[in-house]
């Protein structure tokens, strides 16, 4: 779908009868009046979503919410499975445990996709928003942290080296008394974009300014530009990382790996920018489920109604006094029922209010 619109004055300009789409992504793209996109920006209205102030009212306990068979059907469940279990000395159902992988689809980790200490998935990464790498590393990591490499020391000096890409047989590097660099809990790390070194996308000179440029560098990269992220500290996934040239100087155990996984899967060259482009990914339609409503056709009901949940309807209009009529089917017996009710007057202004409804024969 491609349409077209046209900026006022002030540079406004709104897309109207876009059908909705789950999990939609927009790419927007500003041109001047020469058909080119130099010196042009683009800054979206975002709608912030309402957050409803949190309600102090502490809720009951669920079998307090329900009729007194249902109770009583789960508590004798429970009770039968304690007594077979007694007689046959053995549960009836073994344990059972679920284990799952997170993975990174395109993946280039050496060690395969989702082979990694930590990692973050689209799903998760979809919920940062327009936060930059630098930021959700901070966050979403664990151990991820700015320190420093000392230049006196051997050591550190050869792991700068590495983490840069810088050719260990330099002799003259200019390295900062303190250098500062990134880290997971104590190891250096080497960011890696698609199976590239992050290092090779700059031109290093000196090497005295290696830190802020991939400072800014994290800082321009958005969150939507990232597919996912595999973290690499432990020595079985760190290994294959160390090209063989390197052994004798820098070990698995010495250094930490962020493998980095974009969308548009051309590593630290690909993630220039692009002037006059602006991705917009808003949040999906939610479209109500229809909920289930016992039909009480035949005059002698011979199931039990034991339902906890009792009625849910997403969509009550209100006549002009603010009045609405429900109706619903309560459970067989005599029972108290938590209400919630919520709405907006579609003016920005929205309402909550909770009760008890007590049903008696």
């Amino acid at each position: 779908l491609i349409m077209l619109a046209k900026s006022d004055k002030q540079g406004h300009f709104v897309f109207n009868d876009i059908p909705p789409t789950d999990t939609a992504a927009y790419t927007l793209q500003a041109l001047n009046k020469n058909g080119k996109s130099f010196n042009v920006g683009i800054e979206l209205d975002e709608n912030t979503p309402f957050i409803f102030p949190t309600i102090k009212e502490t809720m009951q306990p669920w079998y307090l919410n329900t009729d007194t068979i249902g109770y009583k059907t789960v508590s004798n469940s429970l009770a039968f499975k304690k007594q077979a279990e007694k007689i046959t000395g053995k549960n009836i159902l073994n344990e059972i445990t679920v284990t799952a992988k997170k993975i990174v689809k395109d993946s280039k980790n050496l060690n395969g996709a989702g082979n990694a200490d930590q990692v973050l998935d689209e799903a998760t990464i979809e919920k940062a928003g327009k936060k930059n790498l630098y930021d959700l590393l901070g966050e979403q990591i664990k151990g991820f942290r700015t320190g420093t490499l000392r230049d006196r020391a051997l050591r550190d000096r050869v792991l700068l080296l590495f983490v840069n890409d810088i050719d260990y047989e330099i002799d003259k590097w200019n390295i900062p008394p303190l250098s500062p660099w990134f880290f997971v809990s104590y190891k250096p790390v080497k960011f890696i974009l698609d199976g590239v070194s992050v290092s090779r996308a700059f031109a290093l000179g000196d090497g005295s300014s290696t830190y802020l440029d991939f400072l800014n560098y994290l800082k321009f990269i958005s969150a939507e530009d990232i597919k996912g992220i595999e973290v690499l500290k432990s020595d079985k996934y760190c290994e294959k990382y160390i090209p063989i040239y390197w052994k004798d100087k820098a070990s698995a155990s010495d250094v930490a790996f962020i493998e980095i996984t974009t969308r548009s899967g051309k590593g630290p060259y690909g993630l220039q920018g692009t002037p006059g482009v602006y991705l917009h990914k808003p949040l999906a339609p939610s479209y109500p489920k229809q909920f289930y409503r016992p039909k009480y056709i035949i005059k002698d009901y011979l199931i039990p109604d034991i339902r906890s949940t009792i009625h849910w309807e997403p969509n009550i209009i209100t006549n002009d006094k603010g009045e609405a009529t429900v109706s619903f089917y309560t459970a067989d017996h005599e029972s108290t029922y938590s209400v919630i009710v919520e709405g907006t007057d579609m003016n920005g202004n929205v309402g909550s209010v909770r009760g008890k409804l007590t049903v008696k024969k």
